[in-house]
């Protein structure tokens, strides 16, 4: 297959908004199906200081279509009321539409596009400064059919109750409803404050095959 794979900066500044970072997609060549020189297309969110591009995680299929998918986490992104950040859920479908622009050394990006902006491809956090998305992973095989879940970080939060204890989020496409749900938030601490608990995540298989 076509080998790809994507990687941020979560400060930059194209399109003149400040730090809303941003996503580099790279997609492979000389394989049959393939571009016939690598290419590639970068990604924006079009909100300022959101710093998306913080975490990415992809490689895996999420929503049941069989095409591989792409998250990628902007810990500062402000609601306006709060600032809790998000994840964008960028569908593997929809980056296959998308021109691409040759890659070369130092290329300057032409080829940008804002990352959907729809519910269904959005999932947001839900206290002020929990800087949910600071760490996103993908659970291959979290479901039977194959479809991979989420793992999302939120290190400043307060899911145990007790200030900065952090917790980590897991969530999975529910196919019926088209739209994420939420499976399982594993809280930090509940004495001790600041332990910052999914400040990093990783999904993966384990020695049985099985998601861990």
């Amino acid at each position: 297959g076509c080998d790809e794979f994507a990687f941020g900066a979560y400060n930059e500044d194209l399109q003149d908004i400040s730090n809303q970072g941003s996503v580099r997609v790279i997609f492979g060549s000389n394989d049959s199906g393939c571009h016939s020189e690598p290419r590639m297309v970068t990604l924006v969110n079009g909100v300022t200081n959101a710093r998306a591009g913080y975490s990415v995680s992809g490689g895996h299929d999420i929503d049941g279509d069989t095409i591989p998918d792409l998250i990628v986490g902007a810990y500062d992104y402000d609601t306006g009321p709060i600032t809790p950040g998000l994840i964008h859920f960028v569908p593997g479908s929809w980056l296959a539409g998308l021109t691409t622009q040759a890659v070369n050394d130092a290329v300057t990006p032409t080829e940008i596009y804002t990352m959907p902006t729809a519910a269904e491809n959005r999932i947001e956090g839900t206290t002020h400064d929990e800087e949910f998305g600071r760490s996103v992973g993908l659970i291959p095989g979290l479901y039977s059919d194959g479809r991979a879940g989420i793992i999302v970080g939120r290190p400043l939060g307060d899911t145990a109750g007790a200030h900065r204890t952090g917790g980590a989020s897991i969530y999975g496409w529910n196919i019926e409803s088209t739209a994420f749900q939420e499976v399982l938030t594993i809280g930090g601490e509940t004495g001790r404050i600041d332990g910052r608990t999914g400040e990093f995540v990783a999904g993966g298989l384990g020695p049985n095959g099985q998601p861990t």
